[in-house]
């Protein structure tokens, strides 16, 4: 059976209405229990500067906890330095230029020791991925037809679909670039994989 590979696609760029604060605090200490014990003292001083900065302290959520050796090399020598606590967390909120300087404010004020980034999307993302998939097959299909028409011949029904991305990743509602001020819009990219028969 003769068939004719092709692969559709659709996107749109929407303006983002959702920012994210993934953040970690870490400890390094002689002990795992001074360690476990200093990030979450460290923990709930993040929660009061998001608190004084318009957050409530339960937008922020924990994503992982860890505790392991810390080491480094000296002397070509791996030296035990202590053990290392990580607590991963994430604070999401409505975007505004203001919500997010309160954000990074928070991240920054008192010791600083906290690593943090920032990442902007479509809170709704569902459904428009949902209306690009549908743009997608539809595109796929018009690319099949104008082939087969090309050889001289007709095209028959879908016998293969697959959902992929274009970019190798996971699908995401991407933000292109963006500062602590503005964000530029978010483009979701749907890709579809066809297969059909000829006739």
């Amino acid at each position: 059976m003769a068939v004719i590979k092709v692969t559709g696609s659709a996107e749109c760029a929407l303006p983002v209405d959702t920012a994210t604060v993934h953040l970690t605090v870490k400890r390094v200490r002689k002990t795992a229990n001074e360690a476990s014990k200093d990030v979450k003292e460290g923990v709930e001083k993040l929660g009061k500067r998001l608190a004084a900065n318009s957050f409530t302290q339960t937008s922020l959520k924990t994503t992982s906890f860890s505790v392991a050796p810390e080491y480094e090399f000296a002397d070509g020598k791996r030296v035990l330095l202590g053990y290392a606590c990580r607590c991963r967390m994430k604070c999401e909120f409505a975007y505004t230029p203001e919500a997010v300087i309160n954000a990074v404010s928070a991240m920054t004020e008192g010791d600083g020791e906290e690593e943090f980034g920032l990442s902007f999307g479509v809170k709704d993302e569902k459904e428009v991925r949902r209306a690009l998939l549908a743009e997608a097959c539809k595109d796929a299909k018009s690319k099949a037809e104008a082939v087969a028409s090309a050889l001289g011949k007709r095209l028959g029904g879908c016998v293969k679909t697959e959902e992929c991305d274009p970019s190798g990743g996971a699908y995401a509602a991407r933000c292109l670039s963006a500062n602590a001020v503005g964000a530029e819009d978010a483009r979701i990219c749907i890709s579809v994989f066809t297969e059909w028969e000829t006739l």
